[in-house]
């Protein structure tokens, strides 16, 4: 992703808020991604070159493990974070009981033209249920209380390589409180050879192991969420 990795750091770097680290993971990659991040010289940015080339949500897994902070949140290599997206959150996130917070997104192209907006609704609190029935939560939008991941229930599934990040954010939902923004937080590029067109197929067959797993370990939420629980796994196979 070497093509707009400079432009994606730079997005961390203008943040209005400063108080952070990078973990940038390197999953084995084979273009100048080791160049453009070490041409950045800038303490907070720590560079971690992966042992072994791993699916998706074990390289995200790993990577959460070195974070030293309060919170955690989350950019591809071709996306981009707006330079209020982490001080919106902190305050969100200070003022609120919540695991999660999350919020609207730009929808860009390859040469980051804006293509359409991805609007989210004001919500806090149990929104498990909406969620089922409409799922909006764009990673790059992000923002983890790093203490409720320090569980066996919330973790990146590290055999899932289209949609780990669906796999824990409705694990979280399902046991712990969350809030939203209106506000717009980051950019997310839709690109003809990314890791999400190309995975597609498997999309339906991931999200059906994350709403088994979930409703296995909590039966009681398929009681509570009847209606919703049928709405997402038809859904799931279509």
């Amino acid at each position: 992703a070497e093509k707009h990795l400079r432009e994606a750091i730079d997005s961390v770097l203008d943040q209005t808020y400063t108080n952070w680290e990078m973990i940038f993971w390197d999953n084995l990659s084979t273009d100048g991604t080791r160049t453009i991040v070490k041409s950045h010289d800038d303490k907070r940015i720590r560079y971690l070159l992966s042992e072994q080339f791993t699916p998706l949500g074990e390289a995200r897994e790993l990577a959460m493990s070195k974070a030293q902070g309060k919170y955690l949140s989350f950019l591809d290599c071709d996306d981009l974070f707006l330079p209020e997206k982490l001080s919106i959150q902190v305050l969100l996130m200070e003022r609120s009981n919540s695991g999660l917070c999350y919020g609207s997104a730009l929808i860009i192209d390859e040469e980051g033209t804006t293509k359409r907006e991805h609007l989210v609704p004001l919500r806090e609190g149990i929104v498990f249920g909406d969620l089922l029935k409409r799922y909006e939560i764009n990673m790059q939008t992000v923002m983890i209380k790093k203490s409720i991941m320090n569980d066996s229930y919330c973790f990146f599934d590290k055999h899932l390589e289209y949609s780990p990040d669906f796999n824990l954010f409705m694990k979280i939902a399902s046991i712990h409180p969350i809030v939203s923004t209106d506000k717009f937080l980051s950019k997310y590029r839709i690109a003809p050879n990314s890791l999400s067109s190309k995975c597609k197929e498997i999309a339906g067959k991931e999200g059906r192991h994350t709403l088994d797993y979930i409703f296995h370990q909590n039966p009681e939420l398929l009681d509570e969420y009847k209606v919703e629980a049928d709405y997402a796994y038809k859904k799931m196979i279509y």
